[in-house]
């Protein structure tokens, strides 16, 4: 059974509360989340993991900053995304999850870079089942949903022999003092081309681009915690300099440190509601857009 976790964030207009998944899916999926609009919103995505979700009520849109977008399907599975995305969507209600890549190793099986940067429809990857659970989510508790989720991917979750190597190179990625792909490699005990199989294969995305992507959500939760005249301080050694970092937002983010800290803040400020229900703690924030 799913369980609530104390963990919130905001985005465009949205309330977005998260939860654990049941103990036996917790390698597998980071966590649920339920997402709730009220009105038209537009935001930007930062670059992460893949994600399977059910658009219960409502329509979305996603797409490249300053590209075009394209519908997701009403029932989707996402591979890892490399760079930020715009997501723009009418008032609707999301039951969604996010994988780590053991999950998507254990829950998927396919080839995670076939995925990776687009969302598809669920069913054509996992079977019709996927379809059937809408109309049960529609008619749900949040409680009853989760526990769905839970019941749905418990059914598929199959170990496999990559499990050991896949949970390792997980962990050496997050590891901030793997800084190059000799030395994650290495400490995995294998050859630079066997990372790149096993990263194609499980991840979805090169190993050099992983290190970045890595690094730069590191150094973001930093930026995000200094003060406002204190960020560059944030940055630390990660990077050679501060240009350097710049270069690297503006690649993964589409725009510059600056004007994304502008955004996160005028969310902070828009905060309008905070609750808490037990160990359930969700925000809610007048609409927010970003183009």
């Amino acid at each position: 059974m799913a369980c609530a976790m104390p963990r919130a964030e905001t985005a465009g207009g949205a309330r977005v509360t998260f939860f654990r998944p049941a103990p036996a899916l917790r390698d597998a999926i980071e966590s649920y989340f339920i997402f709730e609009v009220d009105r038209p919103a537009r935001d930007l995505l930062p670059p992460g993991w893949m994600h399977s979700g059910w658009i219960v009520e409502g329509a979305w849109r996603s797409g490249p900053v300053g590209g075009e977008l394209s519908p997701v399907p009403t029932v989707a599975l996402s591979g890892p995304y490399e760079r930020a995305v715009i997501a723009q969507g009418a008032p609707s209600r999301v039951i969604a999850l996010t994988m780590t890549p053991l999950g998507w190793t254990r829950l998927i099986g396919e080839p995670a870079s076939s995925f990776a940067g687009r969302a598809t429809p669920m069913a054509a990857t996992l079977g019709p089942e996927c379809d059937a659970l809408l109309p049960q989510l529609r008619a749900a508790s949040d409680a009853r949903a989760l526990d769905l989720l839970d019941e749905f991917f418990m059914a598929r979750q199959r170990v496999t022999a990559a499990d050991d190597r896949v949970a390792q190179a997980h962990a050496l990625l997050c590891d901030p003092e793997v800084r190059t792909v000799d030395d994650w490699s290495g400490r995995l005990g294998i050859s630079p081309r066997q990372l790149e199989r096993v990263c194609d294969r499980h991840f979805g995305l090169a190993p050099k681009r992983l290190l970045r992507r890595e690094r730069l959500s590191r150094t973001l939760e930093e930026v995000r915690r200094a003060p406002p005249s204190a960020w560059l301080d944030a940055i630390g050694d990660a990077y050679a300099d501060q240009p350097h970092f710049v270069r690297e937002f503006r690649w993964f983010m589409h725009m510059t440190p600056g004007a994304w800290l502008r955004h996160e803040r005028q969310l902070d400020r828009r905060v309008g509601k905070r609750e808490a229900v037990g160990d359930v703690v969700s925000v809610q924030c007048d609409p927010g857009a970003i183009g």
